[in-house]
């Protein structure tokens, strides 16, 4: 509360800077009072509509609200102005845009559009090879498409780079995401005459109903594949 009456003099003395703007928008959400977040977001959009992190801001806004189309759409403005044709980015850039592509590929799994967001989440490991959450999403996309080999071998790499030896390679994770009951079911004699799809799909994580959204938001992949050679670690 303290920070935002601070901000708010701040403003009242010069609204033309952006970051004021912006991290009282940041305060409001944290305070739980979305219109008004999302009201100053507007407004660095306004003052700088090149600003691909208020986009992505208010993706998350719209997303923890249950406005998927919105979200969506948001995080697709942070992502193209993230990529402006010609553009030689910085490590840091590169791994912000890998993150801002994960939340979207995330949104989409969680919205039954589990094909798009593997394109999405694809290239949001292709920009940054470290990105635990994309692959960990990847792999349940995998899952949800009974691809079940390759997701163990994503999650494997997830613990991994968690600094942990792979637990009986990714089959633990798989575990707690379909639940451990139903997991074990899948070993037992009882179950054998049951095809792994009608398994996977009865022990599925329930998720949000398939949404219709515009072709626009879950086409094409929303970046061109972008082949480059990546540089070496220090």
């Amino acid at each position: 509360v303290e920070a935002k009456d601070v901000l708010e003099r701040s403003m009242q003395a010069d609204n033309s800077i952006t970051a004021t703007h912006f991290n009282l928008a940041k305060v409001y959400r944290a305070l739980g009072q979305a219109r008004f977040a999302e009201h100053f977001f507007r407004n660095v959009l306004i003052l700088d509509p090149a600003k691909g992190r208020a986009h992505f801001e208010l993706a998350e806004l719209y997303r923890s609200e249950g406005h998927m189309k919105e979200a969506a759409i948001e995080y697709q403005a942070a992502i193209k102005i993230a990529l402006p044709a010609g553009k030689v980015m910085t490590q840091e850039e590169m791994v912000s845009l890998s993150s801002w592509m994960s939340s979207f590929g995330s949104l989409l799994r969680e919205c039954g559009s589990t094909r798009q967001a593997l394109e999405i989440l694809e290239q949001a490991i292709d920009w940054n090879g470290q990105n635990s959450i994309a692959r960990f999403e990847y792999g349940r996309c995998l899952l949800e498409i009974f691809r079940e080999d390759d997701a163990r071998r994503h999650f494997s790499k997830v613990e991994i780079d968690a600094g942990r030896e792979p637990e009986a390679g990714g089959e633990i994770i798989i575990g707690r995401i379909v639940g451990a009951e139903d997991w074990c079911a899948k070993h037992d004699s009882r179950y054998v005459e049951l095809s792994k799809p009608q398994w996977l799909h009865s022990a599925r994580l329930k998720t949000i109903p398939s949404t219709d959204f515009p072709a626009s938001m879950t086409g094409a992949p929303v970046a061109p594949r972008v082949h480059r050679r990546r540089r070496r670690q220090p």
